[in-house]
């Protein structure tokens, strides 16, 4: 689970903010302690940066309604896809969670970016960048990721399916109804949105929650490079959440995929009065398969003589097991050795090789 982090902001939050702090007048060029031209374009940057930050995040969540509403909501259209309703399912997953999570962090950047006057058009960017509230906006910016954290466990659970999705998606793209859904889709998109957004296809909104959960840290991290270290302390915080948030969507995605290649194993494997159709489900995720080449040598009974014979096996490495199989056809495997991890064993050769 997520660790808490308590608030930084012992008087309000940024939801309990209603009066912006004061900001200098645009024509005020008579600071009482003035900055170097390095300092200002310094806070500049870190301004932009900022408004990178919640622009970027706003457009995100403008795309994955398109996904969400207009491409997912179109499915059921195509009739690959419509015929088995858990195809449907593995497509969309838990999309209409993920938006409505963006749509409330969106919702708490822009209010911090309002209420702060950073996006003030009638205020300089160094007037801006120099306010008071540019910095009150980065601790409140990262309060906001610090809170939304826990909530980032559900990308989990989307980007994990995604490569399943995927697999779908190649299986029907060749189709002509496929051609006939991105063309409605497209019109779609077209009388709701910029023009620009209607060029994209499926597949350039469809990877946008993966590529978006990854960005963050990166965002933050120029931020960071514009912050002084004293400043950015929460701002530290925030990062390490989102880099924990990126580290749990990929051990999830590792494992759902261990999981899929374990039961498609299991399901193909030939039943046999030695393995019980209970027993191989009962080793957990596979952890490695591959080609294993076999080649049996005894100085008496089976002298190395050329040309070689080699038995070439399946491979799979469970966490305490060990099995070689046979493929019989693309769909049928039979297992010929097996063993517990515990009873196999490593020897050298004269070369030191590993045999």
């Amino acid at each position: 689970s997520m660790t808490s982090y308590q608030s930084v902001l012992s008087a309000q939050s940024c939801d309990d903010v209603s009066v912006p702090p004061p900001v200098p007048s645009k024509t005020d060029s008579h600071p009482d302690h003035p900055e170097s031209g390095s300092q200002m374009r310094t806070h500049v940057k870190r301004l932009h940066a900022l408004l990178e930050l919640a622009e970027t995040e706003s457009n995100y969540v403008k795309d994955v309604d398109v996904l969400i509403h207009v491409y997912f909501k179109l499915l059921p259209t195509v009739p690959y896809l419509a015929e088995d309703p858990s195809r449907l399912r593995t497509v969309i997953r838990n999309g209409p969670q993920l938006l409505e999570l963006h749509r409330d962090l969106d919702a708490r950047l822009q209010r911090i970016i309002q209420l702060q006057r950073l996006n003030d058009a009638s205020l300089s960017a160094l007037v801006r960048a120099q306010s008071p509230g540019h910095q009150e906006a980065i601790a409140l910016l990262a309060e906001a990721f610090i809170d939304f954290a826990p909530r980032f466990q559900i990308s989990c659970e989307f980007c994990s399916k995604h490569k399943e999705a995927l697999e779908l998606i190649d299986a029907v793209e060749h189709r002509p109804e496929w051609e006939t859904y991105q063309a409605r889709a497209s019109d779609a998109v077209g009388s709701r949105d910029a023009a620009s957004r209607k060029r994209l296809q499926f597949r350039d909104f469809f990877i946008k929650p993966i590529q978006r959960v990854c960005l963050y840290p990166i965002l933050m991290q120029t931020i960071q490079r514009y912050t002084a270290p004293d400043a950015a302390v929460r701002l530290g915080e925030a990062m390490a959440c989102m880099r924990r948030i990126t580290s749990d969507v990929n051990a999830a995605s590792a494992e759902r995929h261990a999981r899929v290649l374990s039961d498609m194993i299991v399901s193909r494997m030939e039943p046999s009065l030695e393995l019980s159709p209970s027993f191989l489900p009962s080793l957990g995720n596979c952890r490695m398969t591959g080609n294993l080449g076999v080649l049996y040598h005894h100085s008496t009974w089976a002298p190395l003589t050329w040309p070689l014979t080699t038995k070439y096996f399946g491979c799979v490495l469970f966490a305490d097991f060990v099995m070689l199989f046979r493929v019989r056809n693309s769909q049928t495997y039979v297992a010929r050795y097996w063993c517990p991890r515990a009873g196999a064993g490593m020897a050298f050769g004269a070369c030191r090789s590993p045999l």
